[in-house]
């Protein structure tokens, strides 16, 4: 499980802003803009949907009657797009019916992104910049600084179920240092999630503001 799981690359714009407007879902420009490829913090096309973002990506499209197909088609080069599509579905995933006797695969990042954004209604950005999770912002990140750090922990059954002391440690002091919260997000069996603040504990992430 890796929070970095790509699962599709997009080239509609106007898609991604209305996911941000409306949803409040950030999606990830990764390509270098042509005219500006000097300007490597300036990112354009194609924008990166990530695994964790996709379940929200793929109701808002059901819900306004787009597909994969439409949306690759509002791109301009052909080529481009003919490879986009070979690509998902070379990657596609069937899905593999579990017995009782296995564990379902819970994906820990998309249950907490869709908890936060869903339920709280914050904007998550990648927290990759500060080494933790996920970012937290109240408004558009555009507008506002984030207030906190996620880190997120599995069950006892996920890889992700352990602290480590000492990374815990280095957050603590990036946290202090950027002046953010330091919050570590555990996903119990059933797919509830409890948040832990370093000098507090709240089912409910708004006490916390």
């Amino acid at each position: 499980m890796d929070i970095n799981e790509l699962c599709e690359l997009s080239l509609n714009y106007e898609e991604c802003t209305k996911l941000k407007n409306e949803k409040n879902v950030i999606l990830n420009p990764i390509g270098t803009l042509p005219k500006y490829s000097q300007q490597n913090n300036d990112f354009g096309l194609p924008i990166a949907i990530m695994d964790y973002q996709f379940n929200l990506v793929d109701k808002y499209r059901k819900d306004a009657g787009i597909t994969n197909d439409v949306n690759l088609m509002n791109c301009n080069n052909n080529e481009i797009c003919n490879d986009l599509e070979k690509e998902r579905k070379e990657n596609e995933i069937n899905e593999i019916p579990h017995s009782n006797n296995l564990i379902e695969f819970i994906n820990i990042y998309k249950v907490v992104y869709e908890d936060l954004t869903l339920n709280h209604g914050y904007f998550i950005k990648q927290g990759s910049k500060y080494g933790c999770d996920f970012l937290v912002y109240e408004k558009d990140p555009s507008t506002c600084h984030s207030f906190a750090m996620i880190q997120v922990l599995g069950n006892n059954d996920s890889n992700n179920s352990k602290l480590d002391m000492q990374e815990l440690i280095l957050w603590i002091r990036v946290a202090n240092k950027v002046n953010k919260m330091l919050i570590v997000a555990i996903v119990l069996n059933n797919n509830e999630v409890k948040y832990i603040h370093i000098d507090n504990y709240t089912n409910n992430l708004k006490v916390i503001k």
